[in-house]
This record gives structure tokens, C-alpha cells and sequence, in this order.
């Protein structure tokens, strides 16, 4: 992949993108890019359940309808972050 040169016009559009709200940076609060309780519980509110609710109402189903979402979870992480989904969002 090729990134675009970084000219004024392109760091222009790139703060057009940023009003629209269509992109969402937040820090993990640690060194790493790993993430944390707090940034996948971001991409979930922000991200996973605003699709899910928008690919139900296109398809014409209920909200209570169960979505699969799979993912590779560290054992480490598991239990908190499953506490926490099974509590928010236990349709998916």
C-alpha cells in the first residue's frame, strides 16, 4: 500500500474527515497499541453495536435478534470483558 504524500490540501481533507465524526481516536492509556478494557468497550459502543442495530433494521429484524460477533480473546481478559458483555450487550 502506497500512503499519499502529505500536502496541505491532504491534511485539509483529513480535518474534514475528523468533523464528520466517522473517525474515532482515543489513547489505551498505556505504551503499547494493545487494547484495554476501556478501548474495546469503545469499538463495542461505538462501532460493533451501531452495525449490528444498522445490518437488523435493513434486514428488517427485531432488536432483540442475537448477532455473533468472534473474536481471539487473551484467558487473561476473558472473564472481565465476558462479565461485561453478558451485562451491556447480551445479544451479542
Amino acid at each position: 500500500m502506497v500512503l499519499p504524500k502529505c500536502t496541505l490540501e491532504n491534511v485539509m481533507a483529513w480535518d474534514d474527515v475528523k468533523k464528520t465524526g466517522a473517525i474515532h481516536f482515543d489513547w489505551s492509556g498505556n505504551d503499547g497499541y494493545w487494547l484495554t478494557m476501556y478501548t474495546i468497550k469503545i469499538y463495542v459502543n461505538d462501532i460493533l453495536v451501531p452495525y449490528f442495530t444498522a445490518v437488523k433494521e435493513k434486514l428488517g429484524l427485531l432488536e432483540i435478534q442475537l448477532c455473533i460477533w468472534q473474536i481471539d480473546c487473551w484467558l487473561v481478559h476473558c472473564s472481565e470483558f465476558q462479565v461485561w458483555m453478558a451485562a451491556e450487550h447480551p445479544n451479542i
